[in-house]
């Protein structure tokens, strides 16, 4: 009996307590603003979770918020669950983040898809759509939330009456954010028709709505709008196919079309909207342009200044890496998993933006160190090729000059070069010096001789370059014994590769020569304590004798090029005299 009388009087007592938690509430729903009316809401959901009765309740908060930015109330509990889960920072929330602060399933949230959508065409929510791991991500756009924070009404920026340079404003954010997978393809086409439809008053889009008609393909339509906003926002004439190619919806064939334009039978060539690039005074097939008389009608509105920004030849495109199965030790696959989402490019946004805010240097400087043939070098290739980024590789023999002064022009000139290609690409491309121990070594005290005076100079544009770059920079060393202590702290992650172990060396065997029986990859991996390199000589080897004698190696072959990959060393001592 007393059992009962102490569920009722506990009952009695969380009664009592939610009362007072629904009055104090009310009270502070009577503080109107869109913040307090968000914050009451996320207050209710963490006590109740989300369900009817529980929308009923926050009736006065979803109707002041559905009335300062013209949402239902569904959209307003929506919003004011991810500006709470995205942070004050300009975060984001994924769906998990929706679905723990509601109290519902996956299942439920699929009912507010549309929602959502709705809210991010009213520019509102800002969807970023992963295409690494299912699900998306939702960001609230800063106007947008400005307005939440100053308690303003809010509605969607205008499209209508725009001039020549806002309308290209707009093209920028709407590549931006598709090529940051905020946007398909589908829903580019459909925001970039509706701004040059609403704007035919500026010769432009006349013309590109003309071009759209005639087309008829929206795939080659973004192509041709990208190469417009390409030439009007950065004076940039020639772009790289494989670029262009990333504009095609994940279910065309892209080889198709990349034979296409190869053939010229693309609709913007038929058209002749766009030709091959020229290069030195040949055609260039890998690079395509707006013909002549296209950047001479189009484009009557703007000044543009084409850019005349040569491409190194030490410039090599992320397209033309070729992908290659890298086998790590546990320490070196994990520190370079963190460095792969880093340079994730919306991560890195998110990041630099943050170290900004802070204060910090927002630049990533990394460096690569441990023994030849460890893997340094490619991995630095195979991390510009999974994020999508060019890579920058400095030839260290370029930089350094006999004549005084010459040498300091270079290094100079190299990162004014580095910082222009930041400022004009996509994504920031990585900055290599590899084997940089011949570059960044140990500065000389009181140097006197020229050559010492020349390399301290160079270390020290270096290193102030190393404290205001704000790309990616990776150097790579065998010898990092030999670099200037000054060099270490400015590394923000430092990767030791040490030599391969056993389990290792056995994946490397197999992944290099298929053919081989996991026992046969044991015992070459257990007998022989080789590098990655140095399987791959021997790899190289076993595929040229294939070559020329047509017979494929045996294990003795193989034990045979693994004992001439080890320098014999001899134990004798050399005599003084003839022999």
């Amino acid at each position: 009996m007393r059992h009962n009388l102490d569920s009722i009087e506990e009952f009695s007592v969380e009664k009592k307590r939610r009362a007072k938690s629904r009055a104090k509430l009310n009270e502070l729903s009577g503080q109107e603003s869109t913040i307090a009316c968000m914050n009451n809401i996320i207050k209710m959901l963490r006590e109740y979770n989300f369900c009817k009765d529980v929308m009923d309740r926050m009736e006065k908060e979803t109707a002041y918020i559905g009335k300062k930015l013209s949402l239902t109330p569904i959209q307003s509990i929506l919003l004011a669950v991810i500006a709470e889960e995205a942070g004050p920072s300009g975060g984001s929330a994924d769906s998990d983040d929706i679905t723990q602060s509601m109290g519902i399933t996956n299942l439920e949230l699929m009912n507010f898809t549309r929602d959502i959508e709705e809210m991010s065409s009213m520019h509102i929510v800002r969807i970023v759509r992963n295409t690494k791991r299912r699900g998306d991500f939702y960001m609230i756009y800063n106007d947008a939330m400005e307005a939440i924070r100053n308690d303003r009404e809010y509605s969607a920026p205008s499209l209508e009456g725009l001039t020549a340079d806002e309308v290209f404003s707009q093209l920028r954010i709407l590549f931006s954010e598709y090529f940051d997978d905020a946007l398909t393809t589908e829903r580019l086409t459909e925001e970039m028709t509706d701004i040059i439809g609403k704007n035919q008053q500026i010769l432009f889009c006349r013309k590109a709505m003309a071009v759209h008609e005639a087309v008829k393909d929206d795939d080659y339509f973004n192509i041709f709008m990208y190469l417009c906003h390409r030439y009007v926002s950065h004076g940039q004439v020639n772009i790289d196919i494989e670029r262009l190619l990333m504009l095609l919806d994940e279910s065309c064939d892209h080889k198709k079309h990349e034979r296409d334009f190869a053939r010229e039978h693309t609709p913007l060539q038929e058209y002749d909207l766009i030709e091959f690039s020229s290069d030195g005074g040949f055609v260039n097939e890998e690079q395509v342009c707006l013909c002549e008389d296209i950047r001479k009608d189009f484009f009557t509105e703007f000044d543009i200044r084409e850019e005349e920004v040569p491409r190194s030849p030490d410039l090599k495109s992320f397209t033309s890496i070729s992908r290659k199965e890298l086998v790590y030790n546990p320490a070196e696959k994990e520190q370079m998993r963190r460095i792969t989402k880093m340079l994730d490019e919306s991560n890195l946004r998110h990041v630099q933006k943050r170290m900004k805010e802070q204060g910090l240097r927002d630049g990533i400087n990394l460096i690569f160190y441990g023994a030849p043939g460890t893997g340094k070098t490619e991995s630095c290739l195979q991390l510009a090729r999974q994020t999508c980024r060019d890579i920058l590789m400095v030839d260290v023999a370029k930089l350094k000059d006999k004549y005084v002064g010459n040498s300091e022009k270079q290094v100079r000139g190299l990162f004014l070069y580095y910082r222009d290609l930041v400022r004009h690409s996509e994504k920031a491309p990585i900055l290599l010096f590899n084997e940089a121990d011949a570059i960044f070594g140990r500065r000389m005290e009181n140097a006197e001789q020229g050559v010492d005076k020349m390399n301290n100079a160079i270390q020290n544009i270096i290193l102030q370059e190393m404290e205001t770059i704000s790309g990616v920079l990776i150097a790579t060393t065998n010898l990092e014994t030999n670099l200037d202590p000054a060099f270490e702290r400015r590394f923000l992650m430092k990767v030791h590769f040490d030599m391969p172990d056993a389990c290792a060396r056995q994946k490397i065997w197999q992944s290099m020569l298929p053919e081989l029986s996991e026992a046969d990859a044991e015992v070459l991996a257990q007998r022989y304590e080789f590098s990655g390199g140095q399987i791959e000589n021997i790899t190289r080897k076993s595929a040229i004798n294939y070559i020329i004698e047509g017979e494929k190696p045996t294990m003795e072959d193989l034990a045979k090029y693994c004992n001439e990959e080890c320098f014999v060393r001899s134990s004798r001592r050399k005599t003084i005299g003839f022999e």
